[in-house]
């Protein structure tokens, strides 16, 4: 019986080495693999830098056209506008009596649309 309990316990002795080992070699292996991925990392690493840097240059060149664009932009407007009052105290000198009637024909249709605008919808008692 001392035997069989000898035997028994050298088995389990041996399975547990043999799972231990084992453990240990997929452990080994899992290092290997993350080692691999560091070192992918790491080569990946300047081209990936050189990649956000060239990004972020071609963004802020591209921000520097569009403002320059809205300044055009607005430049243009701003002289536009100038035009337009010149061309309206032009007028406005040229004839008149035709300007004011258009300015109170004016005002009447706002002072119309605003009074429709804000009668009430329904009586209320």
């Amino acid at each position: 019986m001392n035997t069989t309990i000898k035997s028994v316990v050298a088995s389990a002795n041996h399975a547990a080495v043999d799972m231990a080992d084992k453990a240990l070699s997929k452990a080994g292996d899992g290092l290997d693999t993350l080692q691999d991925g560091v070192d992918e990392l790491r080569d990946d690493l300047p081209s990936a830098h050189s990649k956000l840097t060239r990004m972020a240059i071609e963004a802020d060149a591209l921000a520097r056209r569009g403002i320059a664009r809205a300044r055009d932009a607005a430049d243009t407007a701003r002289q536009k506008a100038a035009q337009a009052g010149e061309s309206t105290v032009g007028y406005i000198q040229d004839q008149p009596v035709k300007s004011v009637l258009i300015a109170a024909a004016t005002g009447a249709a706002i002072a119309a649309v605003v009074a429709w605008a804000t009668r009430p919808t329904s009586k209320r008692y």
